[in-house]
């Protein structure tokens, strides 16, 4: 379950020096997330856990303006008949900026991660997955299947201890060898199992103890879960097989869940990037492997577990809109800075927005899923100049000069903030830097 976090603002106004901090409200039994606002679609869910029986509405607002009235009644594997998603409005679609807040129905209370940014041209329909399957069978005109699996209620599933794997006959759209592949996976209790995604792979590509052919693999580990599999935790390896030889790139661990996704992208300059439930957990660069197809794999699953959906997506080359400079506002104290600017969509038909990077003198500092930043250690009399970049799944990135954005606000605490808080420490930043004083 995400929670939002609190955010601090820093305004100028008529003369007048304020600090304000809101954060989202939560009802204790009320819990959800607002999952997607993009071209397409907007949708999350939403219950009362005291009422687990019954759905509940929400309510869907374009900043202060009432859009519509949605039920949370419909099905998804990790959050039961809880789901809502609606078709993106028309209204939205007019090549304006929007920011989508959902609440709980007839409530003001906030659903988490709301406030997200919306951007759409009146032929925007977002971005497009080229293939989705739910493995209710495996065709076999869409699939290169290798090993041992089964398909039916759970997904794609095996329970052999080498597996199997299927490998998309699919061409790419746009004839690159630039794509994502994207698995939901559906857990038990039972945890364990081995669930793997394919990129640049051969037809015969199969990962497991007994490995053959060629690609680029990250597989999710015998997950250990909780009694409802509402959370697992797992290892994490991307590797990659050569003529049926692996050899390791990375490994990691992560939280995890009935419902999960698990995503894996070649994209420009031979990038290879991993994501689980849209968190950034792996990065490498390989060109060692030729073209190829993405596909998926399971091996050593326990009865209901496996892979219950793939989507298979085409390179998306274009960065999100940048941050405007003008937007982000600070807080300077005597040996730090806090920092909050507004969220920017993605391109209209761009798989989304997945993080932001703060650099610092040429140097990345942090990677952060959240508009909010506090940069800690700073030395009295040293000028900064800073960067932020937004960058989206495909990684393609949109860069802001920071030293920019504060000058204005900066210039403006440096004149009145000694008058209304005599004790405030003051950090001034300059169209050539940030200097701490």
């Amino acid at each position: 379950m995400k929670t939002a976090l609190p955010r601090f603002q820093f305004l100028a106004l008529s003369g007048l020096l304020f600090c304000l901090t809101s954060a989202t409200s939560r009802a204790q039994n009320y819990q959800g997330n607002l999952d997607a606002a993009n071209c397409s679609i907007i949708g999350g869910w939403a219950e009362d856990a005291n009422n687990l029986g019954s759905s509940i509405n929400v309510d869907i607002y374009d900043g202060s303006t009432f859009v519509t009235t949605a039920p949370a009644n419909q099905y998804r594997s990790d959050v039961g008949y809880h789901a809502y998603t609606i078709l993106t409005p028309s209204s939205l679609k007019n090549s304006q900026y929007h920011y989508i807040y959902v609440k709980y129905g007839g409530t003001n209370l906030l659903v988490p991660s709301s406030d997200q940014p919306l951007y759409c041209s009146s032929t925007s329909n977002g971005y497009q997955y080229y293939y989705s399957d739910n493995f209710s069978s495996i065709d076999p005109a869409a699939w290169s299947q290798n090993g041992t699996l089964s398909a039916g209620g759970s997904g794609l599933t095996s329970s052999a201890t080498n597996g199997g794997s299927v490998i998309s006959k699919a061409a790419i759209p746009d004839g690159t060898s630039m794509y994502e592949v994207k698995a939901t996976l559906l857990l038990t209790s039972a945890g364990g199992g081995y669930y793997s995604l394919f990129l640049e792979g051969t037809s015969n590509a199969l990962y497991g103890p007994a490995p053959s052919g060629s690609g680029y693999v990250m597989e999710v580990q015998s997950p250990n879960c909780n009694a409802d599999a509402s959370y697992c935790f797992a290892p994490l390896a991307l590797s990659k097989i050569v003529n049926g030889s692996i050899t390791s790139i990375g490994t990691s661990s992560f939280g995890i869940h009935t419902g999960s996704t698990i995503r894996l992208i070649y994209t420009s300059s031979n990038q290879i990037a991993g994501f689980v439930d849209n968190k950034f957990v792996f990065w490498a660069q390989d060109s060692s492997i030729g073209a190829g197809k993405p596909g998926v794999g399971v091996r050593g699953a326990p009865s209901g577990e496996g892979i219950s959906r793939v989507d298979l997506g085409p390179h998306d080359g274009t960065a999100p809109n940048a941050v405007s400079a003008t937007s982000i506002a600070t807080a300077p104290f005597k040996d730090r800075v806090d920092m909050q600017w507004p969220g920017v969509p993605d391109d209209p038909n761009g798989i989304g927005v997945a993080f932001y990077i703060f650099v610092r003198n040429g140097v990345g500092i942090a990677n952060l899923l959240q508009t909010t930043f506090t940069d800690l250690g700073l030395s009295a009399g040293t000028v900064y100049n800073d960067g932020l970049y937004v960058c989206d799944y495909h990684l393609n990135c949109a860069t802001t000069a920071f030293n920019r954005a504060c000058s204005m606000i900066a210039n403006f605490v440096a004149q009145y903030a000694p008058k209304l808080c005599p004790s405030m420490p003051i950090r001034v930043l300059s169209t050539s830097g940030r200097v701490c004083r």
